[in-house]
């Protein structure tokens, strides 16, 4: 579901490019629409294609590429937020909305927020798993070695209670 024909990356990373108006996509611009209502509808689906270019990178085990998109994620999130405000400050901008510019912002916040939903429930898959591979690392390496055990963050820890302990006696009085 892509929304957009701009390309998602550090070239597109700018402040003024996350909050530019529609100029490739097809968005409603008749005579009074607001410019700050076109604005929020562009970084609306841009933040949805960056979402939806997250998700597949971290579905296809790809989270070394994530990188790449962080700064536009920062940008458009950051300019996100500030249109809503400069919109919650001036609910009177609503009002001159034609039909169709307010069906396709409907459209768009429905998408991104189940996009944002859907972008949640991989970051919260990728962590498990990537927990889960920590984990089985933690736990083959305990086996390996019992007398010592090593932490979460792959240091050793203190020596295994359970592992068996040399000890000397001394048989002098």
């Amino acid at each position: 579901m892509s929304h957009s024909t701009a390309p998602i990356g550090p070239s597109s990373a700018d402040a003024d490019t996350a909050a530019d108006t529609a100029d490739d996509r097809n968005l409603p611009e008749g005579p009074g629409e607001p410019a700050e209502v076109i604005d929020l509808l562009e970084t609306t689906l841009r933040l949805i294609d960056v979402l939806e270019a997250e998700i597949e990178m971290l579905r296809g085990m790809r989270p070394e590429e994530m990188q790449a998109l962080q700064q536009d994620k920062i940008v458009l999130a950051a300019a996100y937020e500030s249109q809503l405000q400069r919109l919650s400050d001036h609910p009177e901008i609503a009002d001159s909305l034609s039909e169709e510019l307010r069906a396709e912002l409907k459209e768009a916040t429905d998408s991104f927020q189940e996009v944002l939903a859907a972008n949640e429930r991989a970051l919260r898959a990728a962590k498990a798993a990537t927990k889960g591979v920590l984990k089985t690392v933690v736990d083959t390496a305990n086996r390996q070695d019992p007398r010592v055990s090593y932490n979460t963050d792959g240091r050793p820890s203190h020596r295994n209670p359970r592992a068996p302990h040399a000890v000397s006696v001394d048989q002098r009085l």
